[in-house]
């Protein structure tokens, strides 16, 4: 049975259509997808065009899913892109559903396949991959758009933690705004001699283009206020990890198993290396180390698995996740695990079996499956790391809130105090402030450090 648009999804539809270039970013859960889909069909109706339509790999699935529900299409008009398929292909598609790298590297194929010349491009979740002017993928993006007259970015975040991260949309939309991206440093970034960023600033001049090219519905405006509450949690290191921490943190150096030595020759790597004996000290070889239970999954065992019947844990690091997901298995939980290594099918697979009850927890790590997913049947949400992102936190907590939940969602964040996790909370909160000084609409991150 096709899905309608709500009224306000008619109001952003006719926007797209009077508007040829523009950005919805809206917040997540606010039904950006179903108006997109509507507008594919749109410009297949009454414009003669194809539609190419880019995401991250691991919500084609619910994309192509969308685009049946919301649009007059048949599956066999729709091609979820892949080289070896060509072959395969019953007519012409009306849609081609694909990832940024693979339009880098495919764009004539692709243009050659559709039944009609693209006259539309949708990217959903686009601060992921054209949010940095000089990279390859952004640039070929920039070639595509000279050949395509319409285009529908989506992203809830187009400042990701520094204001130069919107400008390639801005660029495609009306690039005589800044005309090159070093115009757009001149007037918004304030730099040392060296040219290093120290900050940012002319946050009401870009919030205005953003604000005149773009649609924002906010949760609140679609479904009330959000409810959840943030939860800090101060946990203390067993005496043997700490130690190990304390050493390395200071000197640099750590005495591993066989007589080797971890050391940093940099303060990025100091940094990893830090992270790394906070997720997984059990994998790093560190000397004489004692199997015991990671403090942080204990916690897990100890204060989420007695209380909530289901819930989503992220953690950045795959030894982190793949550890947890063991440790909930032991103690009779049905888990499953969806990281980088995790294929498109098994993403599919365990997303239904979550929302049927088949499962009922998830560990991700957030940039996997912090887009896409509609998991609001989670009772609660752990961030039992995080990374430097403030949109991953944001994108992954909703996935539980889609929609207007009865009660709040707990958002748990364990945390070893005085470590480089209170830097890298500090580092979220701060980045969050800054997408809020341009979008008055969007709530800074707080409360996320238990001191």
């Amino acid at each position: 049975m096709k899905k309608t648009l709500r009224p306000y999804q008619v109001e952003d539809l006719a926007f797209m259509i009077n508007n040829p270039r523009i950005l919805n970013r809206s917040e997540p859960a606010t039904g950006k997808t179903g108006s997109a889909c509507a507008y594919a069909e749109y410009v297949w109706k009454y414009e003669g065009g194809s539609t190419i339509f880019v995401q991250p790999k691991s919500i084609i699935r619910k994309n192509l899913e969308e685009l049946l529900a919301f649009a007059d299409f048949e599956r066999e008009d729709l091609f979820v892109f892949d080289p070896k398929r060509v072959d395969k292909l019953k007519r012409p598609p009306k849609v081609l559903l694909t990832t940024a790298d693979s339009l880098t590297r495919n764009w004539g194929l692709m243009k050659a396949l559709m039944a009609k010349p693209p006259k539309l491009f949708i990217g959903d979740e686009m601060h992921l991959y054209y949010s940095t002017d000089g990279t390859k993928r952004t640039q070929h993006w920039y070639s595509v758009m000279k050949e395509v007259p319409r285009m529908l970015a989506m992203t809830g975040t187009a400042i990701r933690g520094r204001m130069d991260s919107a400008y390639p949309i801005i660029n495609v939309i009306e690039p005589r705004y800044y005309g090159t991206v070093g115009r757009f440093m001149m007037e918004h970034s304030v730099q040392d001699s060296a040219g290093k960023v120290l900050g940012w600033t002319g946050y009401d001049k870009l919030g205005r283009i953003l604000l005149a090219h773009g649609i924002n519905r906010t949760f609140a405006e679609c479904y009330g206020a959000e409810k959840k509450v943030i939860l800090p949690v101060p946990l203390e290191m067993s005496v043997q990890q700490a130690q190990a921490y304390d050493q390395f943190h200071t000197l640099a150096m750590l005495e591993l198993e066989g007589e080797e030595v971890l050391s940093a020759t940099s303060e990025g790597v100091h940094a990893i290396r830090c992270r790394q004996l906070l997720a997984h000290p059990e994998s790093m070889g560190v000397a004489g180390w004692k199997a015991e239970v990671n403090v942080k999954d204990q916690w897990v065992l100890d204060a989420l698995l007695p209380q909530y019947g289901s819930g989503l844990l992220f953690a950045v690091l795959r030894p982190e996740q793949e550890r947890l997901v063991a440790t909930l298995k032991k103690a009779g939980a049905r888990v499953a695990l969806i990281n980088g290594g995790t294929s498109l099918a098994q993403r599919s697979r365990i997303d239904q079996e979550f929302q049927e009850g088949k499962l009922d927890w998830i560990v991700a790590s957030p940039a996997t499956a912090g887009v896409g997913f509609n998991w609001q049947r989670a009772e609660c949400v752990a961030f039992v790391s995080c990374d430097y992102m403030d949109d991953n936190v944001v994108q992954a907590y909703r996935r539980a809130i889609r929609g207007v939940r009865e009660t709040p969602l707990p958002i748990y964040i364990p945390q070893y105090v005085g470590t480089i996790e209170d830097r890298i909370l500090e580092i979220i909160e701060k980045k969050s402030r800054l997408a809020s000084l341009v979008d008055k609409t969007r709530e800074a991150l707080k409360g996320l450090r238990a001191r």
